[in-house]
């Protein structure tokens, strides 16, 4: 329990890091509520700029990787 929160629902990439260190338990283990969703809203993507493409890119691998490091979090 964080600051007295008792039982609440949460994203797996915002309690990755809180169940990694031990700060949060599961308690519905089996139950995984909806994730965060990114949207990137661009006029058109026949001509994305190489630094928006890069950044782009970055953005998704992170969230991909934040995504795993939760699900293994969950995982435990």
């Amino acid at each position: 329990m964080i600051d007295g929160a008792g039982i609440m629902s949460l994203s797996m990439e915002i309690a990755a890091p809180y169940l990694t260190q031990g700060t949060l338990k599961r308690v519905l283990s089996p139950w995984i509520t909806g994730r965060v969703s990114l949207y990137a809203a661009l006029p058109s993507r026949k001509f994305i700029p190489d630094r928006t493409r890069i950044f782009l890119e970055y953005l998704i691998e992170q969230t991909r990787l934040q995504t795993e490091t939760a699900l293994q979090a969950c995982a435990t």
